[in-house]
């Protein structure tokens, strides 16, 4: 919490009991990598700024993740494919400035994608959503389930004034 990391974090088959925050913190520059991580809590990334390359390829999460009021600005994709996250994944007034790919991902709760801005199409294709999809307040240029499943609604507004925001050319698929 509250740290800036210059090199990155590289956390390859981490181990965390409890829940991981990283909470006003800036990660700059090399990788940020949870790959086959094992966190039995929360990973919890609140009001931070992340230009690393985020990898957390299939990572188990025994809680939420939870990435509120945060920039991930990586030239690269945040990578979840394969993640297994127990609870919700929530990710809210954010900025990603590249995809967001969550292939055969399982999400045992709903996913909030709320009030965000997303420079390329999230790719949730053979992800398992036990709840919801929410989009609601969210600018996509696109977005792709193919083959996902989601057991929950798909929102793509609350309300009239809390919809989806498509930029041109966007596909929906």
């Amino acid at each position: 919490t509250n740290a800036d990391i210059q090199s990155g974090i590289m956390a390859d088959s981490l181990r965390v009991g409890g829940s991981l925050f990283l909470r006003e913190t800036i990660v700059k520059g090399g990788e940020f990598w949870l790959i086959l991580a094992s966190i039995k809590g929360n990973l919890d990334i609140q009001n931070s700024i992340i230009s690393a390359a985020f990898q957390a390829d299939r990572v188990s999460i025994g809680g939420s993740l939870i990435i509120h009021k945060s920039e991930i600005k990586s030239k690269n994709a945040l990578t979840l494919t394969g993640a297994d996250i127990k609870g919700q994944c929530s990710i809210r007034n954010s900025y990603i400035n590249s995809k967001i790919i969550l292939d055969a991902a399982k999400i045992g709760s709903n996913f909030f994608l709320n009030d965000c801005t997303i420079s390329a199409p999230p790719q949730i294709t053979g992800a398992v959503l036990d709840g919801a999809l929410d989009l609601s307040g969210s600018r996509l240029s696109g977005l792709n389930l193919a083959g996902a499943t989601i057991r929950g609604e798909l929102r793509l507004a609350l309300s009239k004034d809390r919809s989806v925001e498509w930029n041109e050319g966007s596909h929906l698929i």
